[in-house]
Order: structure tokens, then sequence, then C-alpha cells
């Protein structure tokens, strides 16, 4: 279920104001691309905004630097799709497939299945420009510790050395 006051739910409506996107989906769940995938041809490019959230354990956001390894290292595994952007829109229209025969609801926060075959269809002619993203509440932009600081500067320089990504984190003010 999509929780109205998740932290998904507020990256999503973040996501929506960055770019006008053919595809918003909501890809949460094991094997995923990321929490939510942003896709749109522009120009020779095929921009993909990856966001990885983490969710606050018992509703309150906390400095935990576990919480932001997790999620960090959602970015690191998410560069593996730079490489090979037609593998992940196929999984991503695979997943969207199963999805729908388990009866569950669609992932599409915008776009279609359709609109996924089209970008498919062009992403071999495309250069793939890609933005990787934390969304972690308990991390806040007043108090970050100095271990939390490092961990986002590790990530940081990983998705930009192996992706040629950007990346930012999307915190509490």
């Amino acid at each position: 279920t999509r929780r109205a006051d998740s932290i998904q739910a507020r990256a999503a409506e973040h996501l929506r104001t960055l770019g006008d996107w053919q595809v918003i989906l909501d890809d949460d769940g094991t094997g995923e691309v990321a929490d939510l995938v942003a896709l749109r041809v522009d120009r020779q490019a095929l921009v993909v905004h990856l966001v990885h959230c983490k969710f606050v354990r018992g509703g309150r956001p906390r400095q935990q630097v576990a919480d932001l390894y997790e999620v960090c290292g959602q970015a690191h595994k998410s560069t593996t799709y730079r490489r090979n952007v037609t593998a992940m829109v196929h999984k991503l229209i695979k997943r969207e497939t199963l999805r729908l025969r388990r009866g569950e609801p669609t992932g599409f926060l915008k776009g279609s299945v359709d609109d996924l075959h089209a970008i498919l269809d062009q992403a071999p002619r495309l250069r793939p420009a890609f933005h990787i993203t934390v969304a972690q509440p308990g991390l806040t932009q007043a108090r970050a510790t100095e271990p939390q600081l490092q961990l986002l500067a590790a990530a940081d320089i990983f998705v930009r050395d192996t992706a040629n990504a950007d990346f930012d984190a999307w915190c509490s003010s």
C-alpha cells in the first residue's frame, strides 16, 4: 500500500518537481531497481533518476548511521544499471507485469508500460544520464554527524566514479 505520510510519498512528490518525466514508477520491493524510478528522453540522452528511500523505524526520525548505511548501500548497488540501461528497463517492465499478475496495484505514478516500451526502443541510441538519490528522514541537515557526512561523501565518490552519475541526499531540514 502507498501511505500518503511516508518518506516514499514525500520523495515522489519532490521528484515530480524536478523535471518533466515520461515515467515515474514506484518499484519498491524485493529485487527493486530503486524505490522510485523516473525516466525521460531529453534530446540524445536518457535521463534516469533513481531514488532510494529509508523509512524510519518506530515512526520517529533518529540519527542512526546504520539506517544511512543501508540506503547508501542501495545507491551503490544501483550503479550497475548505468552499464546496461536496456536491462534495467526490461527489469522494470517485468516487475510491473508480475505486480499486475499478482493482483497488486500498478507501480506507475506517471506513465505506463507502453511508455517504458517506447523508452526501451530508443535506449540503445541514447546516452544514459544518471542521478542517484538517497532519501533519509533520519538525517538532518542541521545536525548531521561526522560519521554520516563521511558515509555520504564516500557514497558520492563511489556513485560518481563508478557510474558517472550525480548523487545527492534528501533529508529533514
